[in-house]
């Protein structure tokens, strides 16, 4: 007689489920104790914004170990009990490249909390508020965008830019300076700036008053030597560029003194104050005695130098002791010669019978010829520029 004693392992449920980030579950079903059975997911797949990490297991009670609790495919063996494994995946945001252009006089762009002056800012997809700081002068003038950035408007100083993946974000300036090139009459009485010379002398304002029929400068001209004038921004009919000056000019005061160029010392009176250098020497073409107004000067395009009866008709319509204060603001006048350079307190001094010989400047000065092929500078005095309808 044989006697056969039979034993069976206890069976029970192996649940696998797909967490976060995670689909696809498989290996599940009824196991028996000690069972080994290869449980997986997918993944979910990476994007432009978002990379998801190697999944993660994790089971509910202790009936059963993992070989590995890291990877999509793992094994798991079972204990002695029901069990559910789950899988969860983590998610990352991807820093996209976002490349800045600034326009003309922007100087940083505003993302979020932070002022951004580089060419490039690596950021989160997402949205984020934008703006723009600029160089003195400018203001906003437009955004412009390419690739995956976008702005909620191209036209607003202060917007929101998203970032869907890498692109450009560009923010233009405009500058805000009227020039005087560019100025009608009916501009007169604002400030302008005159576009020639260099970056430092662009940003000199001249303000502007109509008087009479005329727009006058109530500022003395003034342009540094070796500017190259053409006959886009200035009146001439081919490049020129303005000689520089090394000659001694005396200060401006408020007392009369005449100074002669071969000393410092007064010539009338006393104190002496000390020298300083013409900005520079421009040209005009003026025959002896003739009070005509030149074809080409130094003043920007759209104005011109004065002719002696707009001189008068200034007198006339500012009253003479004004003509120091608001709106003229004259300066004392002087006059350069082939004898030296000379100061006076006057309000029109020169020679009343030359358009050159009314000089109410000091700080810039035009050169007179006798003919238009002379290159000996004879005479010269301050200018203002005056423009007509």
């Amino acid at each position: 007689t044989t006697l056969s004693l039979s034993f069976y392992r206890n069976t029970y449920t192996l649940t696998v489920s797909a967490g976060s980030n995670t689909s696809g579950a498989s290996g599940g079903g009824t196991k028996r104790w000690g069972q080994a059975s290869t449980v997986s997911v997918t993944k979910a797949s990476n994007v432009t914004c978002t990379t998801y990490a190697t999944p993660t297991w994790t089971q509910s009670g202790t009936a059963g170990t993992f070989s590995s609790t890291s990877g999509a495919s793992v094994t798991f063996t079972m204990g002695k009990g029901n069990a559910t494994v789950t899988a969860t995946s983590s998610a990352s945001n991807v820093a996209q490249t976002v490349t800045l252009s600034r326009g003309t006089g922007v100087s940083s762009i505003r993302i979020g909390s932070t002022n951004y002056s580089g060419s490039s800012v690596s950021l989160n997809c997402g949205t984020y508020n934008i703006s723009g700081n600029y160089a003195s002068y400018y203001t906003f003038n437009s955004w412009s965008r390419s690739g995956s950035v976008t702005v909620a408007s191209t036209s607003s100083a202060s917007t929101t830019m998203t970032v869907s993946g890498a692109g450009t974000l560009t923010l233009n300036g405009k500058d805000t300076r009227l020039w005087f090139q560019n100025a009608t009459m009916s501009n007169c009485g604002s400030t302008m700036y005159d576009n020639r010379g260099t970056a430092t002398y662009k940003t000199i304002a001249y303000t502007t008053a109509k008087i009479g029929s005329l727009c006058w400068m109530t500022r003395n001209l003034d342009l540094p030597g070796g500017t190259t004038i053409t006959p886009a921004d200035s009146n001439v009919s081919s490049n020129y560029t303005l000689p520089a000056s090394t000659t001694s000019w005396p200060a401006e005061t408020n007392v009369s003194l005449v100074y002669n160029s071969g000393s410092t010392s007064c010539v009338s009176s006393s104190p002496c104050y000390s020298y300083y250098t013409p900005k520079v020497i421009t040209v005009g073409n003026f025959a002896n005695g003739q009070s005509y107004a030149t074809s080409y000067d130094i003043c920007p395009k759209g104005w011109r130098l004065p002719t002696i009866n707009e001189f008068d008709e200034l007198v006339k319509n500012v009253v003479y002791e004004n003509l120091q204060s608001a709106p003229f603001r004259s300066v004392n006048a002087g006059s350069y010669s082939y004898y030296g350079l000379y100061r006076y307190d006057y309000v029109l001094g020169g020679y009343p019978t030359n358009a050159w010989g009314y000089g109410l400047l000091t700080e810039t000065m035009y050169t007179s010829y006798d003919s238009p092929t002379q290159l000996e500078s004879y005479y010269g005095i301050g200018v203002r520029c005056v423009k007509s309808s």
